[in-house]
Order: structure tokens, then C-alpha cells, then sequence
């Protein structure tokens, strides 16, 4: 049972992450479709009105990606049974953040298709106050959601170090898996000096740090398909004890 169930979560966290991230690729505004600066506010929600259709799509999609991400990482949860340290509480710390973190997430797309929405309403407002009124709340409603990708950033590092942190010291050779979980330590560390570095030194010049933290995500959600592949094939490491 412990590992059917290990099977499931594992393919629902490898999906997530192919989900999430090939939905990112093509948000209107980014690398793809209509690319911007992300840190032009009005032109990120401006690339955001001309292709909502696109944007509505691949914002419900990163939605289900980041649930799906969430079910996988819960059935981790029991691997921290009867051990102490990193390996017990240190690994359901390190899960517990990196799921209210990708809650963090998905609610930040929910704000997303906010925005989206009150573009269309604009687009089709009977008097100039209130197509500026729509548009106004718009900019307003992204700021927000700015804010709470902030809070997801915050977590992040911690999250991603804790779950290396717990996991990579159950594997004894030096695999693929354990890589994956080495890169998760190393990931964290590097996003939290990012992070640091953009709030305290640099603070003028986000496109950089965005930049970096986008590709840390990258990585790490390849790190992230890995270990989703671990346990859909039912690696002994990242399958519960059955009680």
C-alpha cells in the first residue's frame, strides 16, 4: 500500500512540476508569448490584456501544477516517522513550508486571473472613468500579487534546504536522487543570497535577481522531476515504513 501510494504521489509531483513549468513558459509577458519586463508592472499586466485567453488557460494550469506539487510532497510526509533531527522533523518542517509555500503560490495566480479579468471589464467599459477605474485596479490587484510571489520567495529557500537537508542522508551512494537532493540544499542557500542580496545591497536593480531566482526555480524543479521519478519507481528511500 505504502508503495502504490508512493507510485501516485510521485507521478502527480512529476507532472505538477512539467505542468507548472511549461505553463510559465508561455504566460503572456514572459519568454515566449509577448515577452516583457516582469518588473514593468504596466507592461506585464498590458501583456496580460492582449492575450487573455492565453493567460486565463496557463494560470489555471500552474494552479493544478502547484496542488498537484502539494500531493506529491505529502506522501514524503511519513518518511520522517521514528527519526530525529533533519531526517524527522527537520524533513516534515522542510515539506510543511514547501507546501504552504506553493499555497502561497497558487494563491498569487488566483490574483493573476483577477487581473485578468478586470482587463476585459476595461476593454469593454462604456466611459473612459471606467475603463481608468478597471485599469487602475488592475495595476493595483498585480501589485499585490507581486507581494505575495515575495512571500513565496521568502520561504522558498528554507523550504527547498530543509527537504534536501532531510532527504539526501537516506540515500548511501551518490546517485542521480541523491544529486537531486544535494542540488535542493544548494539551490536554497544560493535563492537565499539572492534574495538577501537583492533586499539589502541591491536594491535598485531587481531584472538581475529575478533573472537568478527564475533559474534557481528551474533547476530545482528539475531536481524536484527527479525525485517524483524516484518514487514512482518505488526507490526504498522515499517509501514510508507500512505500519
Amino acid at each position: 500500500m505504502a508503495i502504490g501510494s508512493t507510485r501516485t504521489a510521485g507521478l502527480a509531483l512529476a507532472l505538477g512540476v512539467v505542468l507548472a513549468v511549461g505553463a510559465s513558459m508561455l504566460f503572456p509577458g514572459g519568454p515566449i508569448v509577448d515577452g516583457v519586463d516582469q518588473t514593468d508592472f504596466g507592461a506585464a499586466v498590458g501583456a496580460l490584456a492582449d492575450n487573455p485567453e492565453i493567460a486565463h488557460a496557463t494560470t489555471l494550469v500552474v494552479i493544478v501544477g502547484m496542488l498537484l506539487h502539494a500531493y506529491g510532497f505529502l506522501a514524503l510526509f511519513a518518511l520522517g516517522r521514528g527519526q530525529q533531527g533533519l531526517m524527522g522533523l527537520g524533513l516534515r518542517f522542510g515539506l510543511i513550508l514547501s507546501i504552504f509555500a506553493w499555497g502561497i503560490f497558487a494563491i498569487s495566480q488566483g490574483k493573476r486571473i483577477l487581473v485578468i479579468h478586470l482587463m476585459q471589464r476595461a476593454d469593454v467599459a462604456e466611459t473612459a472613468d471606467m475603463r481608468d477605474f478597471f485599469e487602475t485596479a488592475a495595476l493595483t490587484s498585480h501589485t499585490e500579487m507581486i507581494g505575495l510571489l515575495i512571500g513565496f520567495m521568502v520561504i522558498f529557500p528554507f523550504a527547498t534546504m530543509l527537504v534536501g537537508l532531510g532527504l539526501a542522508p537516506r540515500f548511501e551512494g551518490l546517485d542521480l536522487l541523491k544529486a537531486a537532493c544535494y542540488g535542493f540544499i544548494a539551490i536554497g542557500a544560493l535563492a537565499l543570497v539572492n534574495f538577501a542580496y537583492a533586499m539589502f545591497i541591491s536594491p535598485g536593480e531587481p531584472e538581475s535577481h529575478l533573472l537568478i531566482h527564475n533559474l534557481l526555480s528551474l533547476i530545482g524543479s528539475i531536481c524536484l522531476v527527479i525525485v517524483g521519478i524516484g518514487m514512482y519507481r518505488g526507490r526504498s528511500e522515499l517509501v514510508p515504513d507500512a505500519t
